[in-house]
């Protein structure tokens, strides 16, 4: 049997970064340990799929890195630059987005299984926007699972598409190691990150509800025809300045309904979905 493996960069780092900052990957053990849950034999290769900005940075030297272990193959697509005025401040926040990544990587699980390079994937993201990636796979006759820092980010319809769901949490100890001060890639959790640096730095001088706007519009950037649904985005969403718990969140959405720059509204499924307004 088979496996092929693709990794959304950004999404596993957010998982790793809020479960296991203080130990590093080490991505071949890691492929070797999915490969044997899965119950394969045959490592077909792993794909890593990242947004990367124009000025590079030590990112593009992880990813080097990256491209250098046996069976990796990474695949950079650029972020596109957004602004953003905070309406409370009057600051200019610029920010960045991915386009390419998702598109991507359900082209190449699809391309992948159409031509027989595995009898089994794994998906090591909770992106729902993937899950027509994961039913493409099941109809061309392959096994799709998808594997999460114990659910952290995973969206439901991902989850119920899936063959079956991998907790990363379980294979810690055997694909992880101590931080080492004298490892060159010691600092993993800063390469995916520095990408939003300019970000952050921003965010700190916005109020939480308006870090919680910027991210609802984020979160319309990403989302075909701007669709953010009122649940996921409460209780799934990741986004830098966020509070964790949705009562908290949910709460910063009804005072910015009630200002007037937020809508809840039921979308043609039925189901409830936030929106800016301009």
């Amino acid at each position: 049997m088979k496996a092929m493996i693709f990794i959304d960069g950004k999404n596993f780092h957010s998982g790793w970064k809020e479960n296991s900052a203080d130990r590093r990957v080490d991505f071949t053990k890691l492929s070797h340990w999915l490969t044997e849950y899965v119950d394969c034999e045959d490592f077909q290769g792993a794909h890593y799929y990242t947004g990367v900005a124009e000025e590079g940075g030590s990112l593009d030297a992880f990813l080097d890195m990256l491209d250098h272990q046996p069976g990796f193959f990474v695949h950079r697509f650029p972020r596109r630059l957004r602004n953003l005025t905070c309406m409370g401040c009057d600051t200019d926040l610029a920010y960045s987005v991915e386009k390419e990544v998702d598109t991507s990587l359900t082209a190449d699980i699809l391309r992948f299984a159409a031509l027989g390079a595995y009898d089994v994937a794994v998906l090591v993201s909770g992106d729902g926007d993937l899950v027509p990636a994961v039913n493409g796979g099941h109809e061309l006759g392959k096994k799709v699972f998808v594997a999460t820092f114990q659910g952290f980010g995973l969206s439901g319809r991902l989850r119920k598409a899936a063959f079956d769901h991998i907790d990363l949490m379980d294979g810690v100890e055997a694909f992880s190691v101590e931080r080492d001060a004298d490892d060159s890639y010691d600092d993993y959790d800063d390469y995916e990150e520095e990408e939003d640096d300019h970000v952050r730095a921003s965010l700190l001088d916005m109020d939480p509800e308006e870090i919680l706007y910027h991210e609802v519009i984020r979160a319309e950037e990403k989302f075909e025809g701007g669709f953010v649904g009122l649940s996921y985005f409460l209780n799934r969403w990741i986004g830098d300045g966020l509070p964790r718990m949705p009562e908290r969140r949910r709460e910063m959405v009804n005072q910015l309904v009630d200002e007037g720059r937020l809508e809840i509204y039921k979308a043609g499924s039925g189901d409830l979905a936030v929106r800016s307004v301009s």
